[in-house]
């Protein structure tokens, strides 16, 4: 799934999983996700990395360095 706009996503109490899926909810305006136990608000450095370079959000997440995937699992 490509975002065109974050505003519309809210991954509060999102768990992403060991084996890299997202559960998400609709909606508000802040963005975060929880990742080992830690809240974290993403900034407008996601946004852009979603927006300008057309990229899903976990691949945002992954670009930053906040999530790593195991793909072979």
């Amino acid at each position: 799934m490509v975002l065109t706009s974050l505003e519309e996503l809210d991954l509060t109490g999102t768990r992403i999983t060991d084996a890299g899926h997202i559960h998400l909810r609709l909606p508000t305006r802040l963005i975060r996700f929880h990742f080992n136990g830690t809240t974290v608000t993403l900034t407008g450095v996601v946004r852009w990395i979603v927006q300008e370079q057309r990229r899903t959000l976990v691949e945002a997440l992954r670009v930053m360095g906040l999530v790593e995937f195991n793909d072979e699992v």
